[in-house]
């Protein structure tokens, strides 16, 4: 195997054990905590649904390329392909989509802090609806650019295909192709400053917070309650910083290769690595901030 590939399968490796391992320990603590209490909490159904997202973006995306450059081909017919491409866009967007409902779910949480049960218990109840509506509007988005994705055939002289190796995607023209990335680009950067937004408003009522209490004693019980908010507020605070960070990384290197004449395939390696990066730091932030999680996964760690 040559040294890229071999570089590529390492690093792709590393961040897909990671990513999917991760996310499936946090998945499977959730179906605990949803099993013991019946239920999921707002925040902890959006979770749920964020590592689902971020699994299936591995197993659609990275897995398969992975076994392509160890020399496992043909093991994706065309039909296959615009599945998988349909898949891996449908649920990069319910990433960013989700992330950004997360932290403008813990913002209103904050906002109602003090306020009477029942308008928590409405934003709570209303978390459901709301996944359900981005995930039909994530599927009406994306599935149609998923129809650009067939099996390999000899790409020569077409300036607009590329692809993982196990698949391409052939737009039939430039406008095609950036209308396939301004869209991506046009959504994910309102929903970027949406979350942008929520994540200052969170800071700025953690900052009046802090001052507010700085000189008074409280109970054991709210220092408890006051800790697993905190924990939760930091857990979202660091998500949304991290994906924000990710975008303009990522989105800069579209950007050039709007404007390049010739898509490398390093260009789009090194896109590809980062857009997955957030699925693996994903579970990692919430294994540090979320005590809840820890302690469902404790007698799997001792074991």
């Amino acid at each position: 195997m040559e040294l890229y590939k071999l570089v590529k399968v390492a690093t792709y490796s590393g961040i897909t054990f990671t990513g999917v391992i991760g996310n499936i320990l946090i998945l499977s603590s959730f179906v605990m905590i949803a099993y013991e209490e019946r239920r999921l909490a707002g925040s902890e159904l959006i979770l749920f649904h964020l590592c689902l997202a971020n699994l299936l973006g591995y197993l659609t995306r990275i897995f398969p390329t992975i076994l392509y450059e160890m020399g496992v081909k043909e093991h994706i017919d065309d039909a296959g392909c615009k599945v998988t491409a349909a898949v891996f866009r449908i649920f990069r967007g319910m990433a960013i989509s989700l992330t950004c409902l997360l932290s403008c779910f813990q913002g209103a949480i904050l906002s109602s802090a003090g306020a009477n049960s029942i308008l928590k218990v409405k934003i709570q109840d209303g978390m459901l609806p709301a996944i359900g509506f981005l995930y039909v509007m994530s599927i009406i988005v994306n599935t149609p650019f998923g129809m650009y994705a067939t099996k390999p055939f000899n790409t020569t002289g077409l300036k607009y295909a590329y692809g993982p190796g196990y698949c391409i995607v052939v737009y039939p023209d430039k406008v095609s192709f950036e209308a396939s990335g301004y869209v991506s680009f046009t959504l994910d950067l309102v929903l970027v400053l949406l979350m942008a937004v929520a994540n200052c408003y969170i800071l700025w009522v953690l900052r009046r917070h802090r001052m507010q209490v700085k000189n008074l004693r409280t109970s054991s019980t709210n220092r408890g309650q006051a800790s697993a908010e905190g924990q939760a507020t930091r857990a979202v605070v660091t998500l949304v910083t991290f994906y924000v960070i990710l975008y303009g990384i990522d989105n800069t290197i579209w950007f050039y290769q709007t404007l390049s004449t010739h898509l490398l395939a390093l260009v789009t390696d090194i896109r590809v690595f980062f857009t997955m990066c957030y699925g693996s730091a994903c579970p990692i932030v919430l294994l540090v901030f979320n005590r809840k999680i820890r302690n469902k996964l404790k007698p799997w760690t001792k074991e």
